[in-house]
Parts: C-alpha cells; sequence; structure tokens
C-alpha cells in the first residue's frame, strides 16, 4: 500500500512539476517575415471614366496614355488578407501592415519634359486611420529609364491594406510596374 502511495504522490509531484515550469516558462518571441505583390500596370489600372479610359492603351508591361490630354487613372494593388493587419493590442484601429508602395512611370516624350502627380489612399472608404498621400515628380525620366513614384510611411508607422493610388497621367508616357512590400506575423 505504501509502495502506491508513494507511486502516487511522486506521479502527482511530477504533475505538478511539470505545471509550474509551463506556467514560468520564458516567453516567445513573435517572428516576422515579409511578403511583396508585383506586377503590371495594364491589368490593374484604368481610368476613372470612359472618357479617360479611351486616353490609354494597355500593353503587356504597361498602361500608356497615348491622347493629347491628360488621363486620371486608377490602380487598385493587389495584396491578401495578411496585408491588412489586426487591431491594435488597446483595441483600437487596425494597425497597417505595409512598409513600402512604388509605381514606376516614364515619359515616352525625349525632349519634352513631363512632370506626374500620383496620391495613394490606403485602406478601405472611411476606414478610420486611413489617409491620402500625395508625390509629385517634376521630371519624368526619358528613353528606358524609368522614374519611381515611392511611398515609404514614417517611422513607426505602416499603411493600411488595400493600396490604391491615382495618377494624372500627361500625354505620351505611361504606368510600368508596381510593388507592395507587407510584413506579416508567422507566430513563433
Amino acid at each position: 500500500m505504501n509502495s502506491i502511495k508513494s507511486t502516487a504522490r511522486a506521479a502527482v509531484f511530477a504533475a505538478l512539476l511539470s505545471s509550474a515550469g509551463l506556467l514560468y516558462s520564458a516567453p516567445s518571441l513573435a517572428a516576422t517575415t515579409y511578403r511583396s505583390f508585383y506586377q503590371n500596370s495594364g491589368g490593374n489600372c484604368h481610368g476613372i471614366t470612359n472618357t479617360h479610359d479611351n486616353r490609354l492603351r494597355r500593353y503587356e508591361q504597361s498602361l500608356r496614355n497615348t491622347s493629347a490630354s491628360n488621363a486620371t487613372v486608377v490602380c487598385n494593388l493587389g495584396s491578401d488578407w495578411l496585408a491588412q493587419g489586426l487591431p491594435d493590442q488597446s483595441g483600437g484601429p487596425i494597425d497597417g501592415q505595409v512598409e513600402y508602395v512604388v509605381i514606376w512611370a516614364k515619359n515616352l516624350s525625349a525632349g519634352t519634359p513631363r512632370a506626374m502627380t500620383c496620391t495613394m489612399n490606403d485602406g478601405y472608404v472611411e476606414e478610420p486611420g486611413s489617409s491620402s498621400y500625395t508625390v509629385n515628380i517634376p521630371t519624368l525620366a526619358t528613353g528606358t529609364a524609368q522614374s519611381p513614384i515611392e511611398w515609404i510611411p514614417s517611422a513607426g508607422k505602416r499603411f493600411l491594406a488595400p493600396i490604391n493610388i491615382t495618377c494624372v497621367l500627361p500625354p505620351n508616357t505611361e504606368l510600368n510596374d508596381w510593388f507592395v512590400v507587407y510584413e506579416v506575423d508567422v507566430g513563433n
């Protein structure tokens, strides 16, 4: 009988030690990785109206304004649901995950300087914390060179997904590729 009690006590003691070890183990650190989406603008961008869309020509690798007038274009840049992020720890608005956005453009009129303005809107319509960010490029690259139009959040901030960009394309300019980078929590 004593040996049964001893064995039972040893089993209970071992279970308690094991439980205590689990309760007081060192906290693990969350691990993150980066994901990105990279595509050509011809399939993701379009004119804001039929009139503006009729000024554009889609190519395999670009979207070009072939008219003599400006064309206003909207680009909805792809990502997946992981780019959206999660509500912050205090229960506040969603904390964005997007850390870098770029769209490349170029001027096809050698000798004729062209400027371009693009505005990025992050997040969904009227989402708390979403904002607009405008970039002006005074002179677009010509020939085979491309001008990057970049958005980088300020220190300690990130953009919300999805990313939406509006650009005013002058005549004989084009949008080429776009690229979105965001951080993803992959657990421990």
